[in-house]
C-alpha cells in the first residue's frame, strides 16, 4: 500500500509538514534524554523525561480518540508522573507498583466522569494504555541508575533519533530494514566516544525497532496524512517512551 492511498485529498504541503513534525519530536526527545545521559546528570534525565510525557500525554486522548478527554489525559499524566517520581527516589519494584496501582487511577477517574460514561471500554483501555507507556518511560530513568546505565543509554538514544527519519521517509516492508539498519549505525557511531559498551545491545536494540517500525508503518503513514499536530507528537514519542522497558531489561541482561 503506497502512501497516497492514504493521501486521497491531503494537500502535498500538509504531508511536509507533518512529516517535519514528526522527524522533530523524536529528535528533540532523543537529544534531550540522550544528551542528559551522555552528562551523566540523573535530574536533567528526569526534567527531560517528564517534558517528553507532558508532551506525549497532550495529543494521547487524540490520538486515541478517548470519549473524555479531560479524564484520559489527567489520569494517563498522573499514573505517569506516579512512574517517574518512583524511578526517580524509589526502585524499579516502586515502579511496579504505580503499574498496578494505576488500574485503580483508571477506575477513579471513570467514577468522576460526568458524561454517562460512554463508550466506557474504549475509555478505560486507552487511558491505562496511555499510563503504561509512561511506566516504560519512566524505566530510561532506572537504566540511566544502573552501572554504565548512561553510556548505554546514549548510545541507544541516538539509535532512536536516526530511526525517526528512516520511519518518516520509508515505507512498505523496507522500513524494517532501514530502521534496522539506522538505529544500528547511529548507536554503533556513539561507540566511539563510549567504547566500554558492549556490541551486542546495539544490535539486539537495531533489530527490535526495525520489528517495531514495521508494525507501525501503515498507522505511520497514515498519521503523517493527518493535520492535528498533538496527536501527531504523542504517536511520534510512543515508541520512545515503549522502549523503555526494553532498554531497562537489556541491561539486566547485560550488567
Amino acid at each position: 500500500m503506497s502512501t497516497h492511498d492514504f493521501l486521497p485529498d491531503r494537500p502535498a504541503h500538509v504531508v511536509r509538514r507533518n512529516r517535519l513534525i514528526y522527524v522533530a519530536t523524536v529528535l528533540l526527545a532523543a537529544v534531550a534524554v540522550g544528551g542528559a545521559m551522555a552528562v551523566e546528570l540523573t535530574p536533567l534525565v528526569a526534567v527531560s523525561l517528564a517534558v517528553v510525557l507532558g508532551a506525549m500525554y497532550w495529543g494521547w486522548p487524540l490520538l486515541t480518540a478517548l470519549p473524555n478527554v479531560a479524564v484520559g489525559r489527567a489520569v494517563a499524566l498522573v499514573i505517569g508522573a506516579a512512574a517517574l517520581l518512583a524511578a526517580a527516589f524509589g526502585s524499579t519494584a516502586a515502579v511496579a507498583y504505580v503499574a498496578a496501582v494505576g488500574v485503580l487511577a483508571v477506575y477513579v477517574g471513570e467514577m468522576i466522569r460526568k458524561d454517562g460514561r460512554v463508550r466506557l471500554l474504549s475509555q478505560v483501555i486507552g487511558t491505562y494504555a496511555g499510563g503504561v507507556l509512561g511506566v516504560s518511560a519512566a524505566l530510561w530513568l532506572s537504566l540511566a541508575r544502573l552501572p554504565g546505565g548512561f553510556e548505554l543509554g546514549a548510545v541507544w538514544m541516538t539509535g532512536m533519533a536516526v530511526v525517526g527519519i528512516a520511519s518518516a521517509f520509508v515505507r512498505g516492508p523496507l522500513v524494517a530494514v532501514a530502521a534496522g539498519l539506522a538505529s544500528f549505525l547511529g548507536s554503533a557511531g556513539m561507540l566511539f566516544v563510549f567504547p566500554d559498551v558492549p556490541r551486542w545491545p546495539v544490535f539486539a536494540f537495531a533489530v527490535i525497532l526495525g520489528i517495531l517500525a514495521w508494525g507501525l508503518e501503515k498507522m505511520t503513514t497514515q498519521m503523517l496524512s493527518q493535520g492535528n499536530a498533538a496527536a501527531l507528537v504523542s504517536f511520534a514519542l510512543v515508541p520512545f517512551c515503549a522502549m523503555g522497558v526494553v532498554g531497562y531489561t537489556s541491561a539486566l541482561v547485560m550488567f
